[in-house]
């Protein structure tokens, strides 16, 4: 038939020299996709039309064109089949674009108009595995496999839908599978390694991931997964060494830098832990946690303004959030800002009024402030108290605070008494600092004089 066409086109190349051209455009781009070179998984796409049909195209456009030629009758006979050409496109278009309004769709009209169709049955098990339907799922899975026994993604796709109904060992045998088709595929690897580590088997995790970064050396995932699990246990030197490679391979992994923060602040490289952190919160600059820990990181390094600016934007994020006005507030009072401090203690409780440490901190102030007019002993008091009531009997800075409290309002020997306890507790959770300070407040005690902050 082709070599007819073309010796057909060939005779009127003078007198429609537009067939001429139109049909050897077809052949000449039909060539590089009819299977003489395969390229990709399809022998046969409908794309591999897109081409090759401009030269028919031309062929029929120019063909109608001579047509309008010949007249009234000719010019109503291609103006009426042309409008019905056009509309039986229209409404073939649009019944075949509502075969594309989602995978599920799609690929389950793909196996109503075909058979023996191995990745249709596994994108249809995929859709309705994401809708909760993981027995209907399971069912395309295994048609998946009836239709080709080698295909491995439906051994992977099986092994997720276990993993997600909690059969383990259903779930491991078949990302095995995968693997042994397979041994460099990542999904699968990576998935086993997880799995095994979740049901307590680390050094099986643990080579499974040495094994997809033999296979996949630049795997932004495996690098991280196996430098998480080497933190987990402990090796942090080796952990870094892959959280940062992961860093490298994709700045703005969020998990590995997270994880590269903690590691780093482990092994004491506190400039390093900030970097990474830093970056976190640039890339995520309105999440308030991030923030938090981020000031928390600054204010450990002795930058104490750079730290205060992040919690003040931290409150400002989420102003409802007491932990935030907390922070804020120890930060103020570490810089010798007691009435700012205090403002944001009292917030923090107001929020929150069960908020032991705010309530301890808070009468600490309140009963030690420079200022006499700021000084509310008895208040002071009663807040202490309130926190004791809530259970904070185990913690010294409770206890320091209803001992000066209770010194504040001249009640010296259940102040000496109260010290005594912040002291006894703070020796016992080896909180050295804490009972020296609490020693010296006893000697002002048994003197008869209060505490002063100054």
């Amino acid at each position: 038939m082709l070599v007819a066409v073309s010796c057909g086109v060939l005779r009127c190349r003078r007198r429609a020299p537009w067939l001429h051209t139109g049909w050897f455009w077809y052949l000449g781009t039909l060539v590089p996709v009819i299977g003489i070179v395969q390229v990709g998984m399809q022998g046969l796409a409908d794309r591999y039309t897109y081409i090759p049909l401009i030269g028919i195209f031309i062929g029929v456009v120019w063909t109608a064109g001579a047509w309008l030629e010949r007249g009234k009758v000719a010019r109503l006979i291609l103006e009426s089949t042309t409008a019905i050409v056009l509309l039986g496109c229209g409404l073939t278009a649009h019944r075949q674009a509502s075969y594309w309004h989602d995978d599920l769709t799609l690929f389950r009209h793909a196996l109503a108009v075909t058979s023996n169709n191995a990745v249709a049955e596994c994108h249809v098990g995929a859709g309705l595995a994401k809708e909760g339907k993981l027995d209907a799922a399971q069912a395309h899975f295994n048609a998946a496999l009836a239709d080709d026994p080698y295909f491995y993604q439906a051994y992977s796709s099986l092994g997720s839908l276990f993993e997600i109904q909690g059969k383990s060992d259903l779930a491991i045998e078949q990302y095995r599978t995968t693997l042994k088709m397979r041994p460099w595929d990542e999904f699968a690897r990576v998935h086993l390694a997880a799995l095994l580590a979740k049901l307590g088997r680390s050094d099986e995790a643990l080579a499974e991931y040495k094994q997809n970064l033999r296979f996949n050396p630049g795997s932004v995932e495996g690098n991280y997964q196996l430098g998480s699990m080497l933190t987990d246990r402990g090796e942090l030197d080796t952990a870094a060494a892959f959280l940062a490679k992961a860093v490298d391979l994709k700045p703005s992994h969020v998990d590995a830098l997270l994880c590269l923060s903690d590691v780093r602040l482990k092994q004491g490289k506190l400039s390093e832990a900030e970097r990474a952190l830093e970056e976190v919160v640039r890339l995520y600059p309105t999440n308030f946690e991030l923030r938090i820990n981020f000031a928390g990181l600054l204010w450990e390094r002795g930058k104490a303004a750079e730290a205060l600016a992040q919690y003040s934007k931290a409150v400002r994020l989420a102003p409802g959030a007491p932990i935030g006005h907390y922070n804020l507030a120890v930060a103020y009072a570490g810089q010798g800002r007691v009435d700012e401090a205090a403002k944001e203690f009292e917030e923090a409780i107001r929020l929150k009024p069960d908020y032991v440490e705010a309530l301890s901190e808070l009468a600490w102030l309140l009963a030690t402030n420079p200022r006499a007019e700021a000084r509310d002993g008895a208040r002071a008091l009663t807040l202490a108290r309130r926190a004791l009531e809530l259970g904070a009997d185990k913690q010294a800075r409770t206890w320091a605070a209803l001992d000066v409290a209770l010194a504040e309002t001249g009640q010296f020997p259940e102040a000496i008494h109260a010290a005594e306890k912040a002291k006894d507790i703070a020796a016992t959770q080896r909180q050295t600092n804490v009972a020296t300070a609490a020693e010296a407040r006893l000697l002002l005690y048994k003197n008869r004089q209060p505490f002063r902050l100054r």
